[in-house]
């Protein structure tokens, strides 16, 4: 019985649901759920496509473990692409050893590039198997095709006078460009029109404040490229849906081997109005509004190695764990759900601790002729019985010790408790616990 009883003290409690991890704020919260393996063995290389439903990686097999630390090279592996909606992995076949590879918005597409200086570059159509050679020449690629409306290569020459589509069909299109003015990233578009960031520098000028800005349109039906000044709001505008469209609202901290997910929540400095009429106070900033502190900040991925990745649409993040690839699912969560979850999960784990001490003592008064501990070094008198020393900390010991024979009401006659949220978690001299709340 002793056993039994110890053994049930040892257990842990899990939280709210098996795998299931709840973190953020009072403003955000998610629950990161539970790890799906996408391959075991040893991957090296991984990426996920634009919509994150595709997830590639290179498995790397018949190698030693001592050299695995070492090996890069891209003969041996093999790369698969795992279908998270249809969970099956389908193995890839390119014609020339390949280093590295790029998926299109599409998620039919990948560019790919060759191990070594003269091996082809090309494209691959997952649907049908078929790879395209391509030669892109000099070009500049300048755009890698992660649109779903445009899906191919944007290329510059090295002249700048000519820009040129590369689809994966093998086609390419050109239109002609202003060679005085620089083509620099492509900003946002649909099927008709693909908008460029262009610019270039006033005859003499050497300084990037002397730097002119395009707005470069091209349309993709009839090839034509149109020009037109950008303005500084619009210059900003653009560059913050860029900056927007890649940043990720989490962020992952390491502690030893586990690595851990929260929210990458921007710190802000609060700045006093400094803008008044003589005589007339100093504003102060608004006060940072309190949070409940119930939803914990971050959440335990797992023994992570190597890159840790989230989708673009940040609802699921991919990592290795002895080498294998796993990914686990972030759902969005209601803050207030959370908050309150947050509490029952607070609860049942006082409650449980509660218990587990209060069976300690109900251990130890059964070789004790059914006298419990004073209140002086009771804690020494108990860890015999409770194999854990932190299961007594904030335990407060109300009972104070006698024996249990000369106890009329055990269910009713408080043992001890631990102060939580809003209330206690009171276990009594028959061994059952309740979650009593403040008055």
């Amino acid at each position: 019985m002793r056993q039994l009883l110890a053994l049930f003290i040892t257990f842990g409690l899990t939280s709210f649901g098996f795998g299931q991890d709840l973190f953020g704020n009072d403003k955000e919260a998610y629950v990161l759920m539970p790890s799906q393996t996408i391959a075991s063995g040893v991957v090296r290389s991984y990426q996920i496509s634009h919509s994150g439903r595709l997830i590639f990686y290179r498995q790397v097999t018949g190698l030693k473990f001592d050299e695995l630390q070492q090996y890069d090279s891209p003969e041996q592996g093999k790369w698969f692409v795992y279908d998270r909606t249809s969970k099956s992995t389908t193995a890839l076949n390119f014609p020339v050893p390949i280093s590295n590879i790029m998926t299109f918005g599409d998620d039919r597409t990948v560019y790919f590039s060759g191990a070594g200086e003269g091996n082809p570059e090309g494209f691959l159509n997952l649907s049908t198997g078929q790879a395209t050679p391509l030669d892109k020449g000099e070009a500049r690629i300048i755009y890698y095709g992660d649109k779903a409306y445009a899906p191919f290569l944007l290329g510059v020459n090295k002249a700048k006078d000519t820009l040129g589509i590369f689809y994966p069909n093998g086609k390419i299109a050109t239109a002609k460009l202003d060679p005085a003015i620089s083509i620099g990233f492509s900003i946002e578009g649909n099927t008709q029109n693909l908008i460029i960031y262009g610019y270039h520098l006033e005859k003499g000028a050497k300084k990037a404040s002397n730097l002119i800005q395009y707005k470069v349109t091209l349309n993709l039906s009839l090839m034509t490229v149109n020009y037109a000044l950008m303005d500084e709001a619009l210059d900003k505008k653009f560059r913050q849906e860029r900056e927007d469209e890649y940043r990720r609202p989490f962020t992952t901290q390491s502690s030893g081997d586990m690595a851990y997910i929260q929210l990458d929540v921007p710190v802000k400095v609060p700045t006093a109005n400094t803008s008044r009429s003589p005589g007339q106070k100093t504003q102060a900033p608004d006060p940072k509004p309190e949070e409940s502190g119930l939803i914990p900040k971050s959440a335990k991925l797992g023994p992570a190695e190597g890159r840790i990745e989230f989708s673009n649409q940040s609802d699921i993040v991919v990592y290795q764990d002895a080498g294998s690839l796993l990914f686990r699912v972030i759902q969005p969560l209601d803050p207030a759900a959370a908050r309150k979850l947050s509490l029952d999960m607070v609860k049942k784990k006082l409650l449980s601790k509660a218990k587990q001490v209060g069976l300690g003592f109900l251990i130890y008064g059964s070789d004790n002729d059914e006298v419990l501990p004073g209140a002086e070094g009771w804690e020494n008198k108990l860890m015999p019985y409770m194999k854990n020393r932190d299961l007594m900390n904030d335990f407060n010991y109300t009972f104070k010790g006698g024996d249990l024979a000369n106890v009329e009401d055990p269910s009713g006659t408080e043992l001890g408790f631990i102060v939580g949220p809003g209330g206690r978690a009171v276990v009594y001299l028959d061994g059952h616990a309740k979650w009593v709340p403040n008055p």
